[in-house]
């Protein structure tokens, strides 16, 4: 346990939980469309948090870890970093329910190398998820891309 209280991303996790209980109670006491996006991600990441203690409470799943690691090439590091910057580019330009199946499907093709029905199906679904998420649940207008006459935001 005292190796424990040393490792900083176990502290970090510690804290992370301890503050998505506390946005759990803050955010249960507002309306239902008010609540819902809080909730949602912070019910998520007390969920990841709890499974990350647990894998760095119990010394086997420690082990398999450790066996299974490997060392980080920058290259891929800076070819996702471009990634990222792609989907804002594209995002600005072209609007964010244009750019989510878009850009997910390429990049399972040309970076995940899945099979070109397995990147509709995903990519499909993710778009889904997020429609329904955000303008259906929490009725969240997206950004519709400079190309599409959206206004740039002020900064």
């Amino acid at each position: 346990m005292k190796k424990l209280v040393n490792d900083g991303s176990f502290i970090f996790t510690v804290l992370l939980l301890l503050f998505t209980v506390i946005i759990i109670i803050l955010a249960s006491g507002y309306k239902l469309e008010a609540r819902l996006f809080p909730l949602v991600i912070s019910i998520i990441t007390f969920i990841i948090s709890i499974v990350v203690i647990i894998y760095k409470v119990h010394p086997k799943l420690q082990k398999m870890a450790i066996a299974s690691e490997e060392s980080v090439d920058i290259r891929k590091v800076m070819v996702l970093i471009l990634y990222i910057f792609g989907l804002f580019i594209m995002i600005f330009l072209f609007g964010f329910w244009l750019t989510t199946p878009v850009f997910v499907f390429l990049f399972l093709i040309l970076y995940g190398r899945e099979k070109w029905i397995k990147s509709i199906i995903i990519s499909s679904a993710v778009t889904l998820l997020l429609y329904v998420g955000f303008t259906i649940l929490i009725k969240v207008n997206m950004f519709k891309g400079f190309l599409f006459g959206a206004r740039i935001p002020p900064l």
